[in-house]
């Protein structure tokens, strides 16, 4: 992984980084095998109906023809449809099904394929603008190397898999960072409108940029956003006439079925929780220390990834929500491609640890496959899941 960073000048340096690209590219080669192996026994325990696409679907058709998709009885209609998930029910707002009305009648077939159709290429030439965007430079062949290792990463094939909506999130925000950072504010606003159909991963970004702009007082951004999402919210509106109270008593419902922030899951509630307030104050220090940021600098893309790490912090989950690390990715390429902090290695310790979990993130995968073919055990089904501690991680070394 290392290795993908820029050669020094130094004939030892360069000797190692010719060593470690063929390193890197042997691990990609190894990714490509070993997931199709490990979603074959992921597939095995879930029928290919288990997923998170075609609940809301048929929510989106009941709302069409006029029927909230949030009563009780709608609910357990999407859960038999959903194959009997008891975690499925359409807890979003409505302006998700405002996004899924064109594609409502078409059979659930077809949907799941243009779903990979669409999706696959979107997020592949989302990550080859995530390297411009945290200023990354590698040859063509290298960035086109780096932008499949993060398509084959467990949280993006997961979220293929699942056809979790998170994954369209991703393609809208990531996309709308980089326009930002080439003074494109207009298209941006358009496209974090767009993404607010889930807004516990997009309004605290949405915040920071909407504070960042007005400091500067650059105002086309925040104008594009209000006049996008309101146009979307009056389409929400017109779909579901008074569907925000419903929405609102459906998402209390969603917070008691055991959902927790990632560090919660590792350290139980009370440590968890003053950790994760520790995180928060001192990223919105950092965050209100680099407000006046230029779009084009090296602070700004810093200050995007350290809301996403922040926002995963704070977003509650369980162990199989896996998916939303795909809002690391410019977290993680900032972090590989930093050189080591100028610091004492005790100091340094975030930066070490946040490269050992993006390693371990990547290495559950082929260890999970071989375990799972010699010796198959409830163990290494559940090992990729065990990466929540990245978003953490991430937001330490950052902030270090």
């Amino acid at each position: 992984m290392i290795a993908l960073a820029q050669p020094e000048t130094s004939t030892t340096n360069r000797t190692t980084i010719s060593l470690r690209w063929p390193m890197s590219a042997a691990l990609l080669l190894l990714l490509v095998v070993s997931t199709p192996g490990y979603l074959h026994f992921f597939n095995q325990q879930h029928t290919p109906i288990h997923n998170d696409l075609i609940g809301r679907q048929f929510a989106t058709r009941a709302a069409l023809h006029g029927v909230s998709p949030y009563t009780p009885e709608m609910k357990r209609q999407i859960q038999a449809v959903a194959g009997h998930d008891p975690g499925q029910g359409f807890d979003y707002p409505i302006l998700l099904a405002v996004l899924l009305a064109p594609f409502a009648s078409l059979s659930w077939t077809t949907l799941r394929l243009l779903f990979l159709l669409v999706l696959t290429p979107a997020l592949f030439a989302s990550f080859l603008l995530c390297l411009q965007f945290v200023h990354w430079r590698v040859s063509p062949s290298r960035a086109i190397a780096i932008a499949l290792l993060c398509l084959c990463s467990w949280p993006v094939v997961l979220g293929l898999r699942m056809q979790q909506p998170t994954l369209l999130v991703a393609v809208l925000i990531l996309p709308a960072c980089w326009l930002l950072s080439r003074n494109h504010p207009i298209p941006a606003g358009i496209l974090l409108a767009l993404a607010t159909f889930k807004p516990q991963l997009v309004l605290p970004l949405v915040v920071w940029l909407l504070l960042w702009s007005a400091l500067r007082r650059r105002w086309t951004f925040p104008l594009a956003f209000a006049a996008t999402e309101l146009l979307f919210l009056l389409c929400g509106e017109w779909l579901l006439p008074g569907w925000f109270p419903q929405w609102l008593a459906t998402l209390r419902q969603y917070r008691s079925h055991g959902n927790v922030p990632p560090l919660d899951l590792y350290t139980g509630r009370w440590i968890g929780t003053l950790v994760t307030a520790a995180i928060l104050v001192a990223a919105l220090r950092r965050l209100w220390r680099v407000r006046r940021c230029s779009p084009e600098s090296v602070e700004f893309c810093r200050a995007i990834a350290l809301v996403l790490a922040m926002t995963l912090c704070l977003t509650p989950v369980i162990w199989a929500m896996i998916y939303n690390q795909v809002l690391l990715i410019p977290g993680c390429l900032l972090l590989l491609a930093s050189a080591r902090p100028n610091t004492s290695k005790f100091s340094s310790l975030p930066w070490y640890l946040s490269r050992a979990v993006i390693v371990w993130t990547f290495a559950f995968i082929p260890i999970a496959a071989l375990g799972e073919s010699l010796s198959p055990s409830p163990v290494w089904m559940s090992l990729p899941f065990l990466g929540h501690l990245l978003a953490p991680s991430l937001a330490l070394v950052l902030l270090a």
